[in-house]
């Protein structure tokens, strides 16, 4: 069922983590060999990221404790109470909410702060997560209230926020409340979202090119034979394209990159109304802010692809409206009296945007079908339903 293809795109113990940053992908890395130039940080993006951890260090000074991932309660508690000293340890409860080979998620609740997550991360992630980085992503996007707010590290896992509220379906991205709410938030996000350490080029170009180069030939043939795709046309496609969405003048922002509704949490408990929340930063990086869009587009239509799933025209001009007001309140810009006209300009380019997602994640699957060593997902089947979407909106850019 729809249920169990959930977290396609999440290794199932990061499901709950709303945190992140500039991950050395857990599947094959999209980055293995891109040039180093590209990387380079500017001497002012370094020194912030410097002076960032140098606040860390102040704010949350690392515990010299490293826990067992398979901790004992009073091991936990011995943590817990670290990290909550005033608090009556006697009354918590803990719970384990995820285990996983990378990392342990808990559940600890009766202290001051209702509901605080502990993780603890297995032995040899460092080498799959730049444990620092991701510690500056989240403290900047929990500063911003994107993220939930840090209580405490320790030599190999944190302490954090809960996320209050219920994972969303596809069918809800575009519940006429919970959609208008995403478009703000994510208006909010793009406007306020600022990570240093990690450089503003925007990778998604680069990594389609260098994904083509990886997608060997030799898995071809299957998709050859089942639908007419070929790495080889594509090539001039995606070059055509990037020399035509470089020169309009795109907006480059921090993006969350993988927008699906698995990675967007509703809370109608929210004391200040109904909220929406994301989760799972794994994919976050400086992208151009039509790709999160269009991203987000075309997960409505779930894992099947279900055509008559995607946003109409209607729904896209008022949800891009939405996106546009919130992200120029946010930037404080003003906002025309004519946003019409700037609807119709973004709305252009997020059609441009769908047909790189769909090629995106479609060589993605591809090269997990070559290499992943999670069978649980038919990897195969959803290349060729991307690869198939991808091939049917080229033909209308």
């Amino acid at each position: 069922g729809s249920d169990s293809s959930i977290d396609l795109r999440l290794s199932s113990e990061d499901l709950l983590l709303p945190v992140a940053g500039t991950i050395k992908r857990k599947s094959i890395s999209c980055l293995q060999d891109l040039s180093e130039e590209i990387f380079s940080l500017t001497p002012l993006s370094a020194k912030r990221k410097e002076d960032i951890k140098a606040q860390i260090d102040l704010d949350y000074p690392e515990y010299d404790y490293t826990a067992s991932v398979d901790a004992s309660d009073d091991d936990i508690r011995h943590l817990v109470k670290h990290f909550f000293p005033d608090d009556d340890i006697s009354a918590i409860t803990i719970k384990k909410l995820t285990g996983g080979i990378t990392n342990v998620l808990y559940l600890i609740k009766g202290l001051s702060i209702p509901k605080v997550l502990l993780r603890i991360s297995g032995e040899n992630t460092e080498h799959l997560i730049d444990r620092e980085q991701e510690l500056v992503t989240l403290v900047c996007l929990a500063s911003i209230k994107v993220a939930p707010p840090l209580y405490g590290r320790f030599k190999n896992g944190l302490f954090y926020g809960f996320v209050e509220g219920i994972t969303t379906t596809p069918e809800q991205l575009k519940d006429p409340i919970i959609s208008q709410l995403i478009a703000e938030h994510l208006g909010y996000f793009h406007a306020k979202a600022d990570v240093p350490g990690i450089p503003k080029v925007p990778i998604l170009f680069d990594t389609i090119e260098k994904w083509l180069e990886t997608a060997q030939n030799q898995q071809i043939p299957e998709i050859q034979r089942a639908i007419d795709f070929s790495l080889e046309k594509s090539k001039p496609l995606v070059t055509k394209l990037r020399s035509e969405l470089e020169h309009s003048a795109i907006m480059v922002r921090y993006c969350h990159n993988d927008l699906l509704s698995g990675n967007i949490i509703f809370d109608e408990t929210n004391e200040s109304g109904a909220a929406v929340h994301f989760i799972d930063f794994e994919y976050g990086g400086y992208n151009y802010r039509g790709f999160d869009i269009a991203n987000h587009f075309c997960e409505m239509m779930g894992f099947e692809l279900d055509k008559k799933a995607y946003p109409s025209d209607s729904f896209q001009t008022l949800w891009i409206e939405t996106y546009l007001k919130s992200y120029m309140i946010h930037s404080d810009d003003e906002i025309p009296k004519d946003i019409n006209a700037d609807v119709q300009v973004l709305k252009e380019i997020v059609i441009r945007f769908a047909v790189l997602a769909h090629l995106f994640w479609g060589i993605w699957a591809l090269i997990q079908h070559q290499y992943s060593s999670n069978k649980s997902f038919d990897y195969l089947s959803y290349a060729k339903l991307r690869l198939c979407a991808y091939l049917s909106a080229i033909k209308e850019v």
